[in-house]
Protein backbone atom coordinates (compact mmCIF):
# COMPACT_ATOMS: atom_id res chain seq x y z
CA UNK A 1 0.00 0.00 0.00
CA UNK A 2 1.28 3.44 -0.88
CA UNK A 3 1.14 5.94 1.95
CA UNK A 4 1.55 9.69 2.22
CA UNK A 5 1.95 11.76 -0.95
CA UNK A 6 3.59 9.12 -3.08
CA UNK A 7 0.37 8.01 -4.71
CA UNK A 8 -0.51 11.52 -5.87
CA UNK A 9 0.78 11.40 -9.43
CA UNK A 10 -0.62 14.65 -10.70
CA UNK A 11 0.20 15.14 -14.37
CA UNK A 12 0.06 18.80 -15.26
CA UNK A 13 1.89 20.79 -17.89
CA UNK A 14 4.90 22.89 -17.01
CA UNK A 15 4.31 26.61 -17.38
CA UNK A 16 6.31 29.73 -16.65
CA UNK A 17 4.37 31.91 -14.26
CA UNK A 18 5.05 34.60 -11.68
CA UNK A 19 4.97 32.90 -8.31
CA UNK A 20 2.88 34.44 -5.52
CA UNK A 21 4.67 35.30 -2.28
CA UNK A 22 1.78 34.25 -0.08
CA UNK A 23 -1.24 32.00 -0.20
CA UNK A 24 -3.84 32.08 2.54
CA UNK A 25 -7.30 30.67 3.03
CA UNK A 26 -10.34 32.05 4.74
CA UNK A 27 -13.05 29.57 5.58
CA UNK A 28 -16.06 31.54 4.51
CA UNK A 29 -15.99 29.33 1.42
CA UNK A 30 -14.46 26.01 0.38
CA UNK A 31 -10.84 26.13 -0.80
CA UNK A 32 -11.97 25.16 -4.32
CA UNK A 33 -13.64 28.57 -4.51
CA UNK A 34 -10.32 30.20 -3.63
CA UNK A 35 -8.11 28.71 -6.34
CA UNK A 36 -7.30 25.32 -4.84
CA UNK A 37 -8.02 22.01 -6.58
CA UNK A 38 -10.02 19.33 -4.80
CA UNK A 39 -8.55 15.86 -5.44
CA UNK A 40 -10.43 12.59 -4.96
CA UNK A 41 -8.06 9.75 -5.78
CA UNK A 42 -9.05 6.11 -5.39
CA UNK A 43 -12.67 7.08 -4.76
CA UNK A 44 -15.38 9.25 -6.25
CA UNK A 45 -16.46 11.12 -3.13
CA UNK A 46 -17.50 14.68 -4.06
CA UNK A 47 -15.93 17.62 -2.29
CA UNK A 48 -19.04 18.57 -0.35
CA UNK A 49 -19.25 15.05 1.12
CA UNK A 50 -15.72 15.27 2.47
CA UNK A 51 -15.48 18.95 3.44
CA UNK A 52 -17.80 21.70 4.60
CA UNK A 53 -17.45 25.23 5.90
CA UNK A 54 -19.22 26.54 8.99
CA UNK A 55 -18.46 29.39 11.39
CA UNK A 56 -15.11 30.27 9.77
CA UNK A 57 -13.93 26.67 10.08
CA UNK A 58 -13.25 24.02 7.44
CA UNK A 59 -14.49 20.61 8.55
CA UNK A 60 -13.06 17.40 7.07
CA UNK A 61 -14.92 14.11 7.46
CA UNK A 62 -13.46 11.24 5.43
CA UNK A 63 -14.09 8.45 7.93
CA UNK A 64 -16.63 6.79 5.64
CA UNK A 65 -14.59 7.07 2.47
CA UNK A 66 -13.41 3.47 2.65
CA UNK A 67 -10.20 1.54 2.52
CA UNK A 68 -8.92 1.90 -1.02
CA UNK A 69 -5.49 0.49 -1.76
CA UNK A 70 -4.43 4.03 -2.40
CA UNK A 71 -6.49 7.16 -2.25
CA UNK A 72 -6.94 10.67 -1.03
CA UNK A 73 -9.44 13.47 -0.53
CA UNK A 74 -7.45 16.63 -0.28
CA UNK A 75 -6.73 20.10 -1.63
CA UNK A 76 -3.78 21.08 -3.78
CA UNK A 77 -2.44 24.42 -4.97
CA UNK A 78 0.00 24.21 -7.88
CA UNK A 79 3.04 26.23 -8.96
CA UNK A 80 3.49 28.49 -5.96
CA UNK A 81 6.93 27.40 -4.71
CA UNK A 82 10.29 28.82 -5.75
CA UNK A 83 12.66 26.03 -4.73
CA UNK A 84 15.59 28.45 -4.31
CA UNK A 85 13.96 30.27 -1.38
CA UNK A 86 12.87 29.16 2.11
CA UNK A 87 9.13 29.08 2.73
CA UNK A 88 6.67 28.56 5.55
CA UNK A 89 3.36 26.74 5.89
CA UNK A 90 1.25 27.40 8.97
CA UNK A 91 -1.98 25.58 9.74
CA UNK A 92 -4.19 25.79 12.84
CA UNK A 93 -6.11 22.55 13.17
CA UNK A 94 -7.21 19.65 15.31
CA UNK A 95 -8.08 15.99 14.66
CA UNK A 96 -11.24 14.88 16.43
CA UNK A 97 -11.31 11.28 15.13
CA UNK A 98 -8.91 9.09 13.20
CA UNK A 99 -8.62 5.54 11.92
CA UNK A 100 -6.32 4.61 14.83
CA UNK A 101 -3.64 3.29 12.49
CA UNK A 102 -0.50 4.56 14.20
CA UNK A 103 1.86 3.60 11.39
CA UNK A 104 -0.14 5.75 8.98
CA UNK A 105 -1.68 8.83 10.65
CA UNK A 106 -2.21 10.55 7.31
CA UNK A 107 -5.98 10.69 7.47
CA UNK A 108 -5.24 14.37 8.00
CA UNK A 109 -2.04 16.16 7.11
CA UNK A 110 -0.34 18.92 5.18
CA UNK A 111 2.85 19.42 3.23
CA UNK A 112 4.52 20.49 0.02
CA UNK A 113 6.42 19.13 -2.98
CA UNK A 114 8.82 21.25 -5.03
CA UNK A 115 10.73 20.62 -8.25
CA UNK A 116 14.43 21.43 -8.25
CA UNK A 117 14.70 20.29 -11.87
CA UNK A 118 12.86 18.00 -14.25
CA UNK A 119 14.60 15.03 -12.66
CA UNK A 120 14.88 16.08 -9.01
CA UNK A 121 11.81 16.59 -6.84
CA UNK A 122 11.63 16.75 -3.06
CA UNK A 123 9.10 17.49 -0.38
CA UNK A 124 7.62 16.50 2.94
CA UNK A 125 4.19 15.78 4.31
CA UNK A 126 3.16 15.74 7.95
CA UNK A 127 0.47 13.31 9.10
CA UNK A 128 -1.45 14.20 12.24
CA UNK A 129 -3.39 11.64 14.24
CA UNK A 130 -5.10 12.16 17.57
CA UNK A 131 -1.92 11.38 19.49
CA UNK A 132 0.83 10.99 16.90
CA UNK A 133 2.64 13.14 14.34
CA UNK A 134 4.65 11.48 11.56
CA UNK A 135 6.46 12.63 8.42
CA UNK A 136 6.56 11.01 5.00
CA UNK A 137 9.96 9.51 5.79
CA UNK A 138 8.06 7.52 8.45
CA UNK A 139 9.77 9.35 11.28
CA UNK A 140 7.58 9.60 14.38
CA UNK A 141 7.86 13.25 15.35
CA UNK A 142 5.72 13.23 18.49
CA UNK A 143 3.45 10.99 20.56
CA UNK A 144 2.99 13.41 23.46
CA UNK A 145 0.89 16.17 21.87
CA UNK A 146 -2.88 16.03 22.20
CA UNK A 147 -3.85 16.75 18.61
CA UNK A 148 -7.56 16.69 19.44
CA UNK A 149 -7.03 20.28 20.60
CA UNK A 150 -6.25 23.18 18.29
CA UNK A 151 -2.56 23.77 17.70
CA UNK A 152 -0.55 25.91 15.32
CA UNK A 153 1.50 23.49 13.21
CA UNK A 154 4.20 25.34 11.32
CA UNK A 155 6.55 23.89 8.71
CA UNK A 156 9.66 25.86 7.88
CA UNK A 157 11.24 24.70 4.61
CA UNK A 158 14.83 25.38 3.60
CA UNK A 159 15.07 23.63 0.22
CA UNK A 160 18.84 23.47 0.48
CA UNK A 161 18.87 21.90 3.95
CA UNK A 162 15.62 20.33 5.19
CA UNK A 163 12.53 21.10 7.20
CA UNK A 164 11.65 22.22 10.72
CA UNK A 165 8.34 21.43 12.39
CA UNK A 166 7.09 23.72 15.15
CA UNK A 167 3.97 23.16 17.22
CA UNK A 168 2.79 26.28 19.03
CA UNK A 169 6.19 27.89 18.38
CA UNK A 170 8.11 24.97 19.95
CA UNK A 171 10.55 23.14 17.69
CA UNK A 172 9.45 19.50 17.53
CA UNK A 173 11.62 18.00 14.81
CA UNK A 174 14.24 18.77 12.19
CA UNK A 175 14.38 16.41 9.24
CA UNK A 176 15.30 15.74 5.63
CA UNK A 177 13.01 15.88 2.65
CA UNK A 178 11.41 12.87 1.01
CA UNK A 179 12.76 12.16 -2.47
CA UNK A 180 10.03 12.31 -5.11
CA UNK A 181 12.40 12.16 -8.05
CA UNK A 182 10.96 8.89 -9.34
CA UNK A 183 7.49 10.42 -9.55
CA UNK A 184 7.61 12.31 -12.82
CA UNK A 185 5.06 14.60 -14.36
CA UNK A 186 4.05 17.03 -11.62
CA UNK A 187 5.25 20.49 -10.67
CA UNK A 188 5.47 21.96 -7.20
CA UNK A 189 2.37 22.14 -5.03
CA UNK A 190 0.96 22.71 -1.56
CA UNK A 191 -1.36 20.09 -0.14
CA UNK A 192 -3.57 19.43 2.89
CA UNK A 193 -6.42 17.11 3.80
CA UNK A 194 -6.74 13.31 3.78
CA UNK A 195 -3.73 11.73 2.06
CA UNK A 196 -4.58 8.03 2.31
CA UNK A 197 -7.42 5.60 1.79
CA UNK A 198 -6.35 3.38 4.65
CA UNK A 199 -6.66 5.69 7.65
CA UNK A 200 -9.23 8.45 7.35
CA UNK A 201 -10.07 11.19 9.81
CA UNK A 202 -12.27 13.97 11.03
CA UNK A 203 -10.49 17.28 11.39
CA UNK A 204 -11.18 20.98 11.82
CA UNK A 205 -9.02 23.66 10.21
CA UNK A 206 -9.11 27.27 11.40
CA UNK A 207 -6.21 28.75 9.46
CA UNK A 208 -3.94 28.02 6.53
CA UNK A 209 -1.13 30.32 5.45
CA UNK A 210 1.82 29.94 3.07
CA UNK A 211 4.52 32.55 2.64
CA UNK A 212 7.75 32.70 0.69
CA UNK A 213 9.69 35.92 0.48
CA UNK A 214 13.42 36.57 0.27
CA UNK A 215 13.99 38.37 3.55
CA UNK A 216 17.74 38.42 2.97
CA UNK A 217 17.25 40.33 -0.29
CA UNK A 218 15.18 42.95 1.53
CA UNK A 219 18.03 43.53 3.96
CA UNK A 220 20.74 43.60 1.30
CA UNK A 221 18.76 46.06 -0.83
CA UNK A 222 18.36 48.33 2.19
CA UNK A 223 22.12 48.15 2.84
CA UNK A 224 22.99 48.94 -0.78
CA UNK A 225 20.38 51.71 -1.16
CA UNK A 226 21.42 53.53 2.00
CA UNK A 227 25.22 53.41 1.69
CA UNK A 228 25.64 50.59 4.18
CA UNK A 229 29.43 50.61 3.98
CA UNK A 230 29.33 54.04 5.66
CA UNK A 231 26.78 53.26 8.36
CA UNK A 232 27.88 54.06 11.88
CA UNK A 233 27.51 50.36 12.72
CA UNK A 234 27.21 47.64 10.07
CA UNK A 235 28.52 44.74 12.17
CA UNK A 236 28.06 41.37 10.43
CA UNK A 237 26.03 42.82 7.55
CA UNK A 238 26.35 40.95 4.23
CA UNK A 239 27.50 37.84 6.05
CA UNK A 240 26.81 34.34 4.75
CA UNK A 241 23.20 33.18 4.26
CA UNK A 242 21.79 32.09 7.59
CA UNK A 243 23.68 34.74 9.59
CA UNK A 244 21.11 37.52 9.12
CA UNK A 245 19.88 37.34 12.71
CA UNK A 246 23.36 38.37 13.87
CA UNK A 247 23.48 41.51 11.73
CA UNK A 248 23.46 44.72 13.72
CA UNK A 249 19.94 46.04 14.28
CA UNK A 250 18.20 42.89 13.05
CA UNK A 251 15.85 41.19 15.52
CA UNK A 252 14.49 37.70 14.78
CA UNK A 253 11.65 35.63 16.14
CA UNK A 254 11.86 32.00 17.26
CA UNK A 255 11.59 30.85 13.63
CA UNK A 256 14.51 33.10 12.57
CA UNK A 257 12.18 35.40 10.66
CA UNK A 258 13.01 39.09 10.88
CA UNK A 259 10.52 40.82 13.17
CA UNK A 260 12.48 43.96 14.01
CA UNK A 261 14.82 46.29 12.13
CA UNK A 262 16.25 48.89 14.49
CA UNK A 263 18.79 51.11 12.71
CA UNK A 264 18.01 54.53 14.20
CA UNK A 265 20.80 57.13 14.36
CA UNK A 266 23.00 54.96 12.16
CA UNK A 267 23.79 57.22 9.17
CA UNK A 268 21.54 55.51 6.65
CA UNK A 269 21.79 57.73 3.56
CA UNK A 270 19.54 57.23 0.55
CA UNK A 271 16.12 55.86 -0.34
CA UNK A 272 14.20 52.96 1.15
CA UNK A 273 13.98 50.11 -1.39
CA UNK A 274 10.62 48.78 -2.59
CA UNK A 275 11.83 45.31 -1.57
CA UNK A 276 11.40 46.37 2.06
CA UNK A 277 8.14 44.39 1.86
CA UNK A 278 10.24 41.22 1.55
CA UNK A 279 10.45 41.52 5.33
CA UNK A 280 7.00 39.98 5.51
CA UNK A 281 7.18 39.14 9.25
CA UNK A 282 8.38 42.58 10.32
CA UNK A 283 6.69 44.07 13.38
CA UNK A 284 8.85 47.11 14.09
CA UNK A 285 10.80 49.34 11.70
CA UNK A 286 12.81 51.89 13.66
CA UNK A 287 14.77 54.18 11.32
CA UNK A 288 14.50 57.66 12.83
CA UNK A 289 17.37 60.17 12.90
CA UNK A 290 19.06 59.12 9.65
CA UNK A 291 19.51 60.69 6.20
CA UNK A 292 16.74 58.88 4.34
CA UNK A 293 15.52 60.67 1.22
CA UNK A 294 12.92 60.21 -1.49
CA UNK A 295 9.53 58.64 -0.96
CA UNK A 296 8.48 55.94 1.45
CA UNK A 297 7.72 53.04 -0.93
CA UNK A 298 4.05 52.07 -1.19
CA UNK A 299 5.12 48.43 -0.84
CA UNK A 300 5.67 49.01 2.86
CA UNK A 301 1.88 48.83 3.28
CA UNK A 302 2.03 45.18 2.19
CA UNK A 303 3.75 44.20 5.43
CA UNK A 304 0.64 43.05 7.25
CA UNK A 305 2.48 42.31 10.50
CA UNK A 306 3.89 45.82 10.95
CA UNK A 307 2.93 47.31 14.32
CA UNK A 308 5.29 50.26 14.78
CA UNK A 309 7.41 52.45 12.54
CA UNK A 310 9.54 55.52 13.23
CA UNK A 311 10.87 57.59 10.35
CA UNK A 312 11.09 61.04 11.92
CA UNK A 313 14.20 63.20 11.59
CA UNK A 314 14.87 62.16 8.00
CA UNK A 315 14.39 63.98 4.69
CA UNK A 316 11.53 61.95 3.26
CA UNK A 317 9.15 63.63 0.81
CA UNK A 318 5.97 61.79 1.87
CA UNK A 319 4.53 60.08 4.89
CA UNK A 320 2.67 56.95 5.92
CA UNK A 321 -0.66 58.77 5.93
CA UNK A 322 -0.35 59.83 2.29
CA UNK A 323 0.32 56.25 1.25
CA UNK A 324 -3.06 55.24 2.63
CA UNK A 325 -4.95 57.49 0.22
CA UNK A 326 -5.73 55.68 -2.98
CA UNK A 327 -6.41 58.85 -4.96
CA UNK A 328 -7.03 62.54 -4.55
CA UNK A 329 -10.78 62.15 -5.11
CA UNK A 330 -11.29 59.97 -2.04
CA UNK A 331 -14.22 61.11 0.05
CA UNK A 332 -13.40 63.17 3.11
CA UNK A 333 -15.37 60.74 5.28
CA UNK A 334 -13.19 57.88 4.04
CA UNK A 335 -10.05 59.87 4.82
CA UNK A 336 -11.19 60.42 8.38
CA UNK A 337 -11.77 56.71 8.79
CA UNK A 338 -8.31 55.89 7.48
CA UNK A 339 -6.69 58.41 9.79
CA UNK A 340 -8.45 56.90 12.77
CA UNK A 341 -7.36 53.42 11.75
CA UNK A 342 -3.68 54.33 11.55
CA UNK A 343 -3.52 56.86 14.36
CA UNK A 344 -0.71 54.98 16.07
CA UNK A 345 1.41 55.04 12.92
CA UNK A 346 0.75 58.76 12.46
CA UNK A 347 1.96 59.52 15.96
CA UNK A 348 5.25 57.65 15.64
CA UNK A 349 6.13 58.31 11.99
CA UNK A 350 6.84 61.99 12.56
CA UNK A 351 7.27 62.69 8.84
CA UNK A 352 6.09 66.14 7.73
Amino acid sequence: MLYYLTFLLVFISSTSVALPETASLNFFSLPSAQGWTYMASGNSVPETNAFLVNNDTLYQDTLEVGYAASGSNCYMLYDVINYSLPFTISIVAKVTQDGEVNDNPFGFGFGAVFSISESIKKGISIGIGKSIIMDSNRNTLSTSIDNTKFHNYQLEFNPQIGYYLYVDEELIFTGHFYDYSSYVGFNSYLIFGDFTGSSNAKAEIKKYFFTQTDERKGLIDLYNNTDGSNWTNNLNWLGEPGTECSWFGVICDSYNHIEGLHLFSNNLTGALPSSINNLSYLKSLILHNNNLTGKIPREILNIGTLESITLNDNNLSNNIISLMYQNDDQKESDKIGIEDAIHALKVVSGVK
